[in-house]
């Protein structure tokens, strides 16, 4: 009988230990190679109803420096997120800017950190609709992305929906009529570029 239970605890404890082995690997998305994709996304972020400035050189990649190869911001466009491999997420976006986007929490460059206190939250909108992968989420070309963060009401939120505009598809070349996008000057799979 002592055998059994013996047996049966140490059985248990493999399949514990097998469990919590697969919990803790979760695997981190694969980022691809560089200059595989050329996706770009219309973005915003709101806080408190306040939207965020992106076009600051700060925030910028240029033709001899980029604050990523993998996902930037260039040529003063703030609004406008590029990806150039499969795999990139908005956490590693704000990342690059030296900032952290988690599945609860932003937190800016300026060390501001904006987390759910019981009246206000962080979410993300995609295409207008609400998107629960927050940091995880990989933009996709001519998407429309929101981040906001406070307690605003429906018709506010709509606003900041509508505010974030429609421009993506002039850079990824798919609204021809509406003109051509400027000639980028970001550095895509260069030595000059840091991950």
């Amino acid at each position: 009988m002592m055998y059994k239970k013996t047996l049966f605890a140490t059985l248990l404890l493999l399949v514990l230990i097998s469990i919590l082995m697969l919990l803790g690997n979760k695997e981190k998305p694969q980022i691809g190679i560089v200059g595989e994709i050329h996706y770009h996304a219309d973005f915003k972020v709101f806080i408190e109803g306040f939207e965020i400035n992106f076009s600051n050189p700060k925030y910028m990649s240029a033709d001899n420096s980029s604050l990523s190869k993998f996902t930037h911001l260039h040529d003063m466009n703030g609004e406008i997120l590029h990806v150039h491999a499969k795999g990139v997420t908005l956490g590693m976006f704000f990342k690059s800017l030296r900032m952290e986007f988690t599945s609860e929490c932003l937190l800016l460059d300026g060390g501001k950190k904006y987390c759910p206190d019981g009246e206000k939250n962080l979410k993300l909108y995609v295409n207008g609709v609400y998107n629960p992968l927050m940091h995880e989420y990989m933009p996709q070309d001519l998407d429309r992305i929101l981040i906001t963060y406070g307690n605003e009401p429906e018709s506010s939120l709509k606003s900041q929906m509508e505010s974030v505009k429609n421009n993506a598809c002039i850079y990824s070349e798919k609204c021809p009529q509406r003109g051509s996008p400027p000639l980028e000057a970001g550095c895509v799979g260069g030595n000059d570029c840091i991950a």
